[in-house]
């Protein structure tokens, strides 16, 4: 899943997707034609041409022609003076239609972030009724939120003390089937920021064993669990 999958069905995110088809099909069209293509390297760029082609159209100049730069600077001594062809302008067209997502995207962050906690809930869920040998998928499908939270979540503010100053809030950017098993058993969510003394990467020595014996339930791994909490006592971070 993709923030722009996050995003499906928002009334903006989908403006700005039918904007970039209407681009691509006014390029494709002044393209397919030779003589309107010759008009529009001749013309350039003007404020019809460029509402046009936001609406998916391609037209003529009919007299019109792109304006002329309001400064102009010579160039260096030995330097040719170099103008840009106008289909660098559609370049510049699908630019814009990126920012226009980025800012969707920083405005939107914090239900998109309350989606993705909430799909790692479920899943977190679902790993008390799987079997242990059927975890594979459910750390893959971790694995993608974690990342995708990290794209959504962007820079993060430095608001952690350390004897060098303020420094960012790590996260997890991977889970193994111990750790997803570990985060279901004891309720704690993986998009949670990482202890400052627990490292970002976990290498257990002994790796995680695989048998063709009959698979317990991460239930009754649970119930071993808490029985071993009442004899030994245990805590995280």
């Amino acid at each position: 899943m993709t923030a722009e999958e996050l995003l499906a069905g928002d009334p903006e995110a989908t403006r700005l997707d039918e904007l970039e088809a209407n681009i691509a099909k006014a390029e494709a069209a002044y393209r397919a034609d030779p003589k309107l293509a010759a008009d529009f390297q001749e013309t350039g760029w003007f404020a019809e041409r460029v509402a046009a082609a936001k609406r998916g159209e391609a037209i003529w100049s009919e007299g019109r022609r792109q304006a002329e730069p309001a400064f102009k600077f010579a160039p260096q001594p030995g330097q040719l003076e170099v103008r840009l062809s106008p289909w660098a302008g559609w370049t510049g067209l699908r630019t814009e239609v990126l920012q226009q997502r980025t800012q969707l995207l920083e405005q939107r962050r914090p239900q998109l972030l309350q989606q993705i906690a909430d799909q790692e809930a479920t899943l977190r869920a679902q790993i008390l009724d799987s079997r242990v040998r059927e975890l594979g998928p459910l750390v893959t499908r971790a694995n993608r939120l974690l990342l995708l939270a990290i794209h959504v979540r962007g820079p993060v503010p430095r608001t952690i003390r350390t004897p060098s100053g303020l420094a960012p809030a790590s996260y997890r950017e991977a889970v193994d089937e111990l750790e997803l098993v570990d985060a279901a058993l004891g309720g704690w969510s993986l998009l949670e920021p990482l202890p400052l003394d627990m490292p970002a990467q976990v290498i257990t020595a002994s790796g995680i064993q695989r048998d063709t014996s009959p698979s317990p339930s991460v239930a009754d791994v649970r119930r071993q669990h808490e029985q071993a909490v009442i004899r030994f006592g245990t805590h995280r971070g």
